[in-house]
């Protein structure tokens, strides 16, 4: 029987126990299909007890034609049928012994006596070869069998992808014909192989090099090749070309070179530690910024920067985010090896290996220490622009106080026979009044670097209400809803002062603007009549996966909210594009300098939040600032001042200030509780005189602003003549201001009440030594 098809023709011809089956054109992908239909039936004929495969007329074989016989092969022999292959031409039988087959395919029918001993020989040949034959299909790397004239006898599926060649294409092909451009010479010269190691020189049976291939499309491939000279009987009769693509690996290490001058040449820090945060490398911008050679910096800890500026709930949070997987970002301040501060933006970000552990983290930091003095003096301006937008309120404030304090005291002299207690006690309430409104003007105007800390944020709002109530037109009513029990948040409270006072700033401007607009017509009184009203409210808000974020950057957690709401003139959408861009302002020439929100933007920014607008033009604004809130450990709040009994004493007192008018009033004070006074009128009177009298003065009361000698120069001499030396520090400026300075004294604010400096004397005299107040 005679089956053709395109490229195979099929002869089938049976005798006795034996079947022939010849061969004629091409066994290879497409036409193996039909040697296994015709096979199949020959295979399951129990009476079949040969077969003989005639390949005279076969003129191309590939791998693929190659592994259907194979397998055929193992399904005859393993029921003890023999298959052998006749007139194979020179070229099938290069391809064999190439492929270390030939030994399979020349087993002949055994004889009866060793039937055992060649079955297990079949065997073994079958799991070596096809073993061989499947690991070369395997393999990523492309693999060519050429005979001894180099002419291809195979190529497995990753030459083919490689070299865009189907097989059947490339058999019987050179080298030259098919991959190598005209310009590699070929076959290579001994000399140009790198021998393997072990091998005699010149006589390696594997040899390696470096050259260009093409592939089918003509494109230049990077490669390297390896060759295995094939022996049998001694003689050499072919090689295995393994063909390995350099070009992507090339280009890994160009792009990782690049990488590298990328790094070294960076304009900022780069550092890598290890998971403990020991650092394993640090780039040239490192060492210039902080002054540390790569040598002196690798194999320490990142603590060699610490400042001592940060606390331990900031380092917490920070490895806290990063040993969850996570990005942190924020500023530290740093210090450089010659001990000078420096502030730096960072990016701190781990790095996974296969199995998701931590191995590394990678910190990207720019210094920006000219940036943050920058932004510090922009803050000092724009709380200079917010007291001078308040000036007139403050300067009417004022007037007011001191009439009144001068009409009462008037009225007091005049008013003879006349019970005059209500005169004094108006008067000392218009004092107080214009105490506190320095107070807050103080604090609003203080000047301290960023450093945040726990705060309430109900205490900051009541602290800027006091002073805008008594700043702002009487006629606008500043009304609170402050949530109780608000979380804490951490962060600088100078900055949140400027930032809310601002927003009461800007809500005053809009409503005087709205008002303006509705003024009664004339005519119709109280028409256009509108209220006056600014809204300060506190809360919570849970921002949760699965809600959009008010900001790209915000995460998921709990949130405190302030939001100021006014009545006043509104703004349009396009207004609201452009309003935290610097140098934008709707108000008029001279009154705004477009710098406010955008620094209020920065700043809380710079905390961790957002600030969110809601506008509508004629109705009003809402000013919303979201915060990350921090779990309080305990109430923040004002210490109360101590009930204790004012009680006096025996002890002498020197009082040191350049007012004679305080240094009397103290005198008079402290003489009428039994005390002995002492005053000096400047700090070098001060020394002069506790030089002559230390051994019985027993607390100095020292102003810290004085002529001469300050009240600072004058309490270390004291402290060099008297380590032991108590003191009280009387100043004008804030509490806190002065605190951290002289925190072995205790503090009496100006100014003071009779019964507080009283207080004041009797804790110092009677605290124990060395603590603090």
């Amino acid at each position: 029987m005679r089956f053709t098809s395109n490229l195979l023709e099929i002869e089938v011809s049976s005798r006795k126990e034996t079947t022939v089956i010849k061969l004629h054109g091409v066994l290879n992908t497409s036409t193996r299909e039909e040697l296994i239909r015709h096979l199949e039936p020959i295979r399951q004929d129990p009476s079949v007890r040969e077969v003989i495969l005639n390949m005279d007329g076969l003129t191309h074989i590939d791998s693929r034609g190659l592994s259907t016989l194979l397998s055929f092969y193992r399904q005859f022999t393993e029921r003890e049928v023999g298959f052998r292959l006749v007139n194979v031409h020179d070229y099938v039988l290069k391809l064999l012994q190439v492929s270390n087959l030939v030994n399979l395919f020349e087993i002949g029918p055994p004889p009866e006596n060793e039937a055992v001993r060649v079955q297990s020989r079949r065997e073994a040949l079958w799991q070596s070869h096809a073993f061989t034959t499947q690991l070369i299909a395997a393999l990523g790397e492309a693999v060519l069998g050429l005979d001894s004239d180099d002419k291809i006898l195979f190529a497995n599926p990753a030459a083919e992808r490689l070299l865009g060649w189907d097989e059947a294409e490339l058999l019987g092909r050179t080298l030259k014909e098919t991959i190598l451009p005209g310009n590699v010479p070929w076959p290579p010269t001994q000399g140009d192989f790198e021998e393997g190691p072990g091998a005699p020189p010149g006589d390696s049976p594997v040899l390696r090099c470096e050259t260009t291939a093409a592939n089918r499309e003509g494109e230049t491939l990077e490669v390297e090749l390896v060759a295995t000279t094939i022996f049998q009987s001694g003689e050499r009769i072919g090689k295995v070309l393994g063909i390995r693509d350099l070009s992507q690996r090339r280009q890994a290490r160009e792009e990782l070179r690049r990488l590298a001058t990328a790094v070294d040449q960076s304009a900022e820090m780069i550092l890598i530690t290890d998971p403990e945060g020991v650092i394993q490398y640090v780039n040239p911008s490192f060492e210039r910024i902080t002054g540390y050679t790569r040598e002196e910096a690798v194999g320490h800890p990142v603590s060699i920067l610490k400042s001592g500026v940060h606390d331990a709930a900031f380092f917490n949070d920070l490895w806290t985010t990063v040993l969850a997987g996570r990005v942190w970002k924020g500023r530290f301040t740093n210090k450089r090896k010659d001990g000078r501060f420096y502030e730096e933006e960072a990016t701190i970000s781990p790095v996974h290996d296969a199995m998701g552990s931590i191995i590394n983290f990678v910190a990207v930091k720019r210094d920006i220490t000219e940036q943050v003095m920058l932004e510090q003096q922009l803050r000092e301006s724009q709380k200079v622009e917010a007291i001078a937008q308040l000036a007139g309120g403050i300067a009417h404030d004022f007037n007011n106080l001191l009439t009144t304090v001068i009409g009462n005291i008037q009225l007091a002299r005049t008013r003879h026979g006349v019970d005059i207690q209500g005169y004094l006690q108006r008067a000392e309430q218009a004092c107080l009044r214009g105490a506190s409104l320095v107070q807050q003007l103080l604090l609003y105007s203080r000047k301290s670097a960023s450093e945040k800390e726990q705060v309430n944020l109900n205490l900051i709002i009541r602290e800027v209400i006091a002073l805008a109530r008594e700043t702002i037109d009487r006629r606008i009513e500043i009304v609170t809803d402050l949530r109780e029990e608000l979380p804490s948040v951490r962060a600088d409270p100078g900055q949140l002062h400027q930032v809310l006072l601002n927003l009461v700033v800007n809500a005053r401007d809009a409503i005087e603007a709205a008002a303006a607009e509705t003024q009664p017509r004339e005519g119709a009184p109280g028409a256009g009549r509108r209220v006056l009203r600014i809204t300060i409210r506190t809360d919570r808000f849970q921002l949760t996966e699965g809600i959009q974020f008010p900001d790209s950057e915000a995460t998921p957690g709990e949130y405190v909210v302030l939001s100021v709401t006014d009545t006043g003139i509104g703004m349009d959408s396009k207004t609201q594009a452009h309003l935290f861009e610097p140098f934008f302002t709707t108000k008029e020439v001279g009154k705004g300098t477009g710098l406010g929100l955008a620094t209020a933007y920065g700043i809380i920014k710079n905390h961790g939040g957002w600030i969110v607008v809601d506008s509508e033009r004629g109705v009003g604004s809402t000013f919303s600032i979201y915060l990350p809130s921090v779990p309080s450990q305990e109430p923040i709040d004002e210490v109360p001042e101590s009930d204790s009994a004012l009680r006096g004493g025996e002890e002498t007192i020197l009082v040191v200030d350049d007012e004679a008018s305080i240094c009397d009033l103290a005198r008079d004070t402290l003489t009428s509780h039994g005390y002995s006074v002492l005053t000096a009128a400047d700090g070098e009177e001060a020394v002069e005189l506790y030089l002559r009298e230390w051994n019985r003065i027993d607390l100095v009361i020292l102003d810290l602003s004085m002529p001469k000698m300050s009240g600072r120069e004058a309490l270390r001499k004291i402290r060099e003549m008297n380590p032991e030396a108590r003191v009280i520090v009387s100043s004008g400026y804030l509490r806190h201001a002065t605190q951290t300075e002289f925190a072995d004294c205790t503090f009496v604010q100006k100014p003071y009440r009779l019964d507080q400096l009283l207080r004041g004397v009797r804790e110092a005299l009677d605290r124990e030594l060395g603590s603090r107040v």
